[in-house]
């Protein structure tokens, strides 16, 4: 899903496969996917679940929820459509979304690879200037399985690409690739694989402190009548993908693969089973690391809304000293006091008091839009600053949360990169 590319074919509809009307489906970057027709479907009214799809090189193919974007006919009679679709299944016709279900689902995601750091397959490269020798051993390492629950296994699993031979040969190339794999005990619905996928982007994106992606995704199912698994490769829109993936170095990474790899099986094990109990702290932290067009004071209210939830779905509703419901300040001081030892080395916090008021005022500003400050100076800098901040104990609270100690925690803080502006309060 990182170029764009358009197939010519022929497009109908499940319920009337003969009348078929030619087109093209292009999938660009940056607007997804589109399908242009030389001709229409019956309007039965906007939307479309299913459209199947002949491509030119014989390939069947499905669009999965699609609607009409426009439609016109012109003087001589020529009709003209075009549809949006969220997915395109490249392998298969789907009669329905019942239908579609996976036996297993493969990503490859954005820097996936750094975080992961396993170069033990090259087993050995040695060179010999004196007999013009160079010797390259490489061998797959082996997959890392963890049981998520009864239905589900996750697995990391490398794979190679085997050196090309050319007519004039003048490289060999070996590229390793690593994907994770979610093989189901019984076939899951794709609304259940999606959701398994995105929630381990979310858990590299915490773990890399930058948004992870999709880039390639292969799902895989039996068919009736057919022996083996059925390869179906799956599209749609990655908002804001960068159009240069820089790659990164360890240091750059908060929590690599290597630093929790001895308990990797009970970290992410932990990060599925509190999906549903962390989702309300969960999905306003995430949204302000993928949109980055989120005003500031958006991103802002976002992080105070996660600190907030946080602390009530961990410790609850009703403080015990006053047995009256907790209150904003006291939420955010408590999280505080948890995880500060973890992060006040790089943030330098002198006055937790100031700190927490500051937060309380700007939010409680931005939240009641309060006519006693609105003619003030927002001071977007400091709110950006503070923003980034709060992004860091709320980035202790979740890993915390999901059984990494707080000295692990500590040390990652300590020993990366990310934090050097604000570490030396450069600006």
């Amino acid at each position: 899903m990182t170029e764009n590319f358009e197939h010519k074919g022929l497009w109908f509809l499940p319920t009337d496969t003969a009348t078929k009307v030619a087109g093209t489906i292009k999938f660009e970057i940056k607007k997804g996917l589109t399908l242009d027709l030389i001709g229409s479907f019956p309007r039965k009214g906007k939307t479309m679940e299913l459209i199947w799809g002949i491509l030119e090189n014989g390939e069947f193919v499905t669009l999965y929820n699609n609607f009409e974007i426009y439609r016109s006919l012109n003087l001589l009679g020529l009709k003209i459509a075009k549809y949006k679709s969220n997915f395109l299944l490249i392998g298969a016709h789907f009669t329905s979304k019942r239908d579609i279900s996976f036996n297993k689902i493969s990503v490859h995601y954005s820097h996936l690879d750094e975080w992961l750091n396993i170069d033990s397959g090259f087993k050995k490269i040695e060179t010999n200037t004196k007999d013009y020798k160079i010797s390259i051993e490489y061998e797959l390492p082996q997959p890392i399985d963890v049981q998520l629950n009864t239905e589900t296994k996750l697995t990391v699993n490398l794979v190679a690409t085997s050196p090309s031979t050319n007519t004039v040969q003048k490289d060999v190339v070996i590229r390793q690739k690593a994907f994770i794999d979610f093989k189901y005990k019984r076939k899951a619905t794709f609304d259940k694989v999606l959701e398994d996928t995105f929630h381990f982007q979310n858990f590299l994106t915490l773990s890399l402190q930058r948004p992870a992606f999709h880039k390639e995704v292969f799902g895989q199912m039996t068919i009736k009548g057919t022996n083996g698994l059925h390869k179906i490769q799956i599209f749609f829109q990655v908002n804001h993908l960068p159009e240069i993936e820089k790659e990164l170095h360890p240091i750059d990474i908060l929590i690599h693969y290597k630093r929790i790899a001895p308990k990797f099986a009970t970290v992410i094990k932990s990060w599925y089973d509190k999906k549903s109990s962390l989702e309300t702290a969960a999905d306003p932290f995430f949204s302000t690391y993928y949109n980055p067009y989120l005003y500031t004071t958006d991103k802002f209210l976002n992080l105070a809304r996660s600190i907030e939830a946080f602390h009530r779905d961990t410790v609850g509703i009703i403080d015990p000293s006053t047995r009256k419901e907790y209150y904003f300040k006291k939420r955010a001081i408590e999280v505080y006091d948890m995880f500060s030892r973890q992060f006040n080395s790089t943030l330098k916090i002198a006055n937790k008091t100031k700190f927490i008021d500051t937060i309380k005022n700007y939010r409680n500003d931005y939240t009641h839009s309060n006519p006693i400050l609105k003619s003030k100076d927002k001071r977007y800098l400091e709110l950006h600053y503070l923003s980034e901040k709060i992004q860091i104990i709320m980035t202790c609270a979740l890993l915390h949360e999901h059984n990494l100690t707080k000295k692990e925690i500590k040390e990652s803080i300590d020993n990366t990169r990310l934090y050097t502006h604000l570490r030396h309060k450069l600006r």
